[in-house]
């Protein structure tokens, strides 16, 4: 929440050292692009997104741009910028941008929508999932988690009963 427990170089020394032990590194920068440039996935929404560099999320062209920008900002690494009811925006490392996209929702309550986003997507990649596949789960999370009023929970049943809806709309695109 950008509060000052990752200033005066902490998250530098903290992605390096991680980063010469393999260890994935994933984070939701709020105001500091920079200090967290070396991460291994980031992934601010679109409003933070656009603060950190110029662009557009409108069309996949402008978004796929902004996710390049963003992309060389960190030094290379991954990146995801949600975009509430309209999904995900990715970009992985070899340079394959893609979205995920949603449906409209009844939603209760946004709050831990972002917090559950960079659980699941760290999770997911931390087990070796591709980013793709990665976007697809934590979107569905996160749908289960705006459905719910204040800070909730998602459960492991939740979210295979959810999945296959998200995989459908996935498949409809294509």
């Amino acid at each position: 929440y950008d509060k000052g427990v990752f200033g005066d170089g902490l998250a530098h020394w903290v992605i390096e050292l991680a980063r010469s032990l393999g260890i994935l590194v994933v984070a939701d920068p709020k105001l500091d692009l920079a200090r967290f440039r070396g991460a291994s996935l980031i992934k601010p929404n679109l409003e933070e997104a656009l603060c950190f560099v110029a662009g557009s999320g409108g069309d996949f062209n402008a978004r796929r741009n902004l996710l390049e920008k963003l992309q060389h900002e960190i030094g290379g690494g991954e990146v995801v910028v949600t975009r509430g009811r309209f999904g995900m925006s990715g970009i992985d490392e070899a340079g394959r941008s893609f979205d995920v996209s949603t449906r409209a929702l009844d939603v209760y309550d946004v709050q831990g929508a972002g917090d559950t986003s960079i659980a699941m997507l760290g999770l997911h990649r931390a087990a070796g999932g591709c980013l793709l596949d990665a976007c697809i789960v934590a979107n569905a999370a996160a749908a289960i988690a705006v459905e719910k009023v204040g800070t909730a929970a998602v459960g492991r049943r939740e979210l295979h009963e959810r999945l296959p809806e998200i995989l459908a709309i996935c498949e409809g695109e294509k």
